[in-house]
């Protein structure tokens, strides 16, 4: 697999999330503290493109997400899934932006999985997930938003 360039990624997914949720990430010029709970939304893709996008986001920064995107209070437990659900929706438009930039897609075709969701209860789990997928962190109103793509063409 190859590592898509940091700069197209970035792009597709600031387009996004300023259509999504009127966000910006932008390099992390510190380190942020790693969340507590945090959530892994992961998108297969096959075809012309074949890989895995990963988003990793905090439970707090899902929060924020969701009020902008929808309204909802931040601190509303019971929006729990409601979060996780525009983090997947987040991912897959960014899929969305992001396959033109990879491949043709007038002439191939492309198939996405339905976003994948994993919650995470500690900072390790946080930290395992962005070594093992190779993660670049970004800093979106000084949280931060972990993300990774490796594809083949």
């Amino acid at each position: 697999m190859t590592q898509v360039s940091t700069d197209v990624m970035i792009e597709a997914l600031n387009q996004a999330l300023e259509t999504m949720m009127f966000m910006m990430a932008l390099p992390a010029a510190e380190e942020l503290p790693v969340p507590a709970e945090s959530v892994l939304v992961t998108m297969g893709l096959s075809g012309a493109v074949n890989g895995k996008v990963r988003l990793l986001a905090g439970k707090d920064l899902l929060g924020a997400m969701a009020a902008n995107a929808l309204g909802v209070d931040p601190d509303d437990s019971e929006a729990g899934a409601k979060r996780i659900d525009g983090f997947g929706e987040l991912l897959n438009m960014t899929c969305g932006l992001l396959l033109p930039q990879l491949a043709d897609m007038t002439t191939h075709v492309c198939d996405l999985t339905i976003p994948e969701a994993q919650e995470f209860t500690s900072p390790e789990q946080w930290h395992d997930a962005v070594a093992q997928f190779d993660m670049t962190i970004w800093d979106v109103e000084g949280r931060p938003l972990a993300v990774g793509c490796a594809v083949k063409k």
